[in-house]
């Protein structure tokens, strides 16, 4: 493709996890390399979608349109464009994230290609001219055997372009600990409170800890002005938290007066020297950055929590809803052996992961002893299980490529 030219790209994804740590790397280094491609965004239905995924991707400054789950339906059932759109540029439908059978769907509508980056392989995979890999999971031997195949892991590369080295780091002799509530409003509501239960506990021995929430793109300062107690016969540890703000900055304190100061999840990952953090996509940006964690899944108000597939749709049922949900979420925890990102990469246990009721002595513990500890050589492990930099890259080059090469180069295997 010559620099300049005029061609459509088409990214499916669903959730904030694909938004964040994939779509966000990858139009970036796209547009640099193509600056006059379109990109289009098609929000596929998923579960796991927090209502925000539209407005975090318009404020990318990447992406030239985003279609909401809605437009992104009637364009792949009825073929309905949305106003503005372009006609007869190259196209390349490119997946994400989603149902593969609805990105396949689109791809056949608009009589484009179709190429797609995962972890594993994927169903109708033969529909596809290439599936690109990150490489760190195990992969049928006729995939390994392609080493253009394996690009690396891009969640480094989100890492990298939010951690900024001027940010890093606290002031000597003090460490940052960095607290992820997830990216989702109705999670991080009760989440905070019981993560403040450790914050007092812990600023009581280290004074000198400093203390930020890392506010994800899709939860508003709204609800965190406005988080509600913790409600009345709850039977998790919570401590009531009250929102403060000046000109310089906002925070959550708690009842014995120690500050947790809001930021973005980008500032959170500069700065974080530790984080206390839920399972999901930060967890591998944490390990990308060669932050150690300590992972936590409390399990008090599962029936919450969103599943994928049909246990997803459970929940809604009338009276035994909410039960046939939580124990379906359970069982699919037991066949979950390892929770974090670096921990599944590996096999093993690199970051602690702990999980139920009853677990924050342990929280506590683990904690302080990553606030005390030297901790270069987990670091490292940390970093080294996400694999190299540059996937952005090397897809971006691949995009290129194929609208330079009208030529079929052949199907993935």
């Amino acid at each position: 493709m010559e620099r300049g030219g005029t061609v459509q790209v088409i990214f499916t994804v669903n959730g904030p996890g694909e938004v964040s740590g994939w779509l966000y790397p990858l139009s970036r280094a796209l547009k640099a390399l193509c600056p006059t491609a379109e990109l289009t965004v098609c929000l596929l239905p998923c579960v796991f979608a927090t209502g925000a995924e539209k407005r975090v991707i318009a404020e990318l400054g990447t992406i030239d349109r985003v279609l909401d789950r809605k437009e992104s339906l009637q364009l792949i059932l009825t073929g309905r464009r949305p106003k503005g759109w372009r006609g007869g540029a190259p196209v390349l439908v490119f997946h994400l994230g989603g149902e593969v059978a609805l990105t396949v769907l689109l791809a056949r509508r608009l009589s484009a290609s179709l190429y797609a980056y995962a972890e594993r392989p994927l169903p109708w995979r033969f529909l596809f001219r290439k599936v690109f890999y990150n490489g760190l999971n195990r992969l049928p031997h006729r995939i390994e055997s392609k080493a253009e195949l394996l690009v690396g892991e891009l969640m480094v590369d989100a890492a990298r372009l939010r951690r900024a080295p001027e940010q890093m780091g606290a002031e000597p002799g003090m460490r940052t600990v960095a607290l992820y509530p997830g990216s989702r409003g109705y999670l991080a509501q009760p989440l905070l409170p019981y993560y403040a239960v450790a914050v007092e506990a812990l600023a009581a021995l280290r004074p000198q800890t400093r203390w930020v929430i890392a506010r994800a793109d899709y939860v508003s300062m709204s609800l965190l002005r406005n988080l509600p107690r913790p409600p009345e016969g709850h039977r998790w540890p919570a401590l009531p938290l009250r929102f403060g703000e000046d000109e310089r900055s906002a925070w959550l304190e708690t009842p014995a007066g120690v500050r947790i100061e809001i930021v973005s999840a980008a500032e959170a990952l500069a700065r974080a020297d530790v984080a206390l953090t839920i399972p999901g996509t930060n967890t591998g940006e944490l390990a990308a950055a060669g932050v150690p964690m300590v992972v936590v899944l409390p399990t008090y108000i599962g029936h919450i929590v969103p599943l994928p597939g049909l246990a997803g749709h459970l929940g809604r049922l009338p009276g035994v809803g909410r039960a046939l949900k939580t124990a379906l979420g359970y069982r699919m925890l037991r066949g979950l052996p390892l929770l974090a990102q670096p921990n599944r990469r590996t096999g093993r246990m690199i970051v602690p992961e702990l999980v139920g009721e009853g677990i924050n002595a342990r929280i506590e513990a683990e904690l302080l002893a990553l606030i005390d500890g030297d901790n270069a050589a987990l670091s490292l492990a940390l970093t080294e299980a996400m694999g190299r930099a540059g996937a952005a890259d090397r897809l971006s080059a691949e995009i290129a490529a194929f609208f330079g090469t009208p030529a079929a180069q052949g199907q993935t295997p």
